[in-house]
């Protein structure tokens, strides 16, 4: 396994990748298997000479491209159109990309590869749900009592998270 510990603890946080709230009751889906869903991607068009003329754009904001590319995955999945993470097609939501078709073995890469991720992940952590992984929603804080608030608000937790995107930033190396 490759060693990640290189990279900055701050960088570990992904609070900027999900701009829309779900309601309460939504289900949330862990959001380092979207954001590896999207770097699966990422890799596939930059492999594939797809991205270059977005690459060289002025327009081209990395982050912007990626927190819009989530956020479009992730409501999906919350609007129950998308079960399967690798259902969802990145191309039709990436305004950087252009019109570039994408053919049956590039979408057909990306589904396999974004499917091992989940299974992977599943098997790893026996969940995919935040709430599940965390032992709470944390869109919905406001539902709990104010001793499992104070607890929350501690960010003990956020441990759970690091283990998460750790072991997805390793999988996506691994599988490259």
């Amino acid at each position: 396994m490759r060693d990640i510990s290189w990279l900055p603890a701050d960088r570990w946080n992904f609070d900027d990748f999900f701009s829309y709230r779900p309601k309460a009751g939504d289900c949330f889906i862990c959001k380092c298997l979207p954001v590896a869903a999207i770097a699966v991607y990422l890799d596939i068009i930059s492999r594939r000479g797809f991205d270059q003329e977005a690459l060289q754009s002025e327009k081209d904001d990395p982050i912007e491209r990626v927190i819009h590319l989530v956020d479009a995955l992730l409501l999906e999945s919350i609007q129950g159109d998308r079960k399967n993470l690798a259902d969802f097609d990145p191309f039709k939501h990436d305004e950087y990309i252009g019109d570039a078709p994408a053919g049956e073995d590039v979408q057909k890469e990306y589904a396999e590869r974004v499917t091992e991720i989940y299974n992977s992940f599943q098997k790893q952590f026996k969940a995919r749900d935040c709430a599940d992984i965390l032992g709470f929603c944390p869109f919905c804080i406001e539902m709990y009592d104010e001793k499992r608030q104070e607890w929350i608000m501690q960010g003990e937790w956020r441990q759970k998270c690091d283990k998460c995107i750790q072991y997805i930033v390793r999988d996506i190396i691994r599988k490259r």
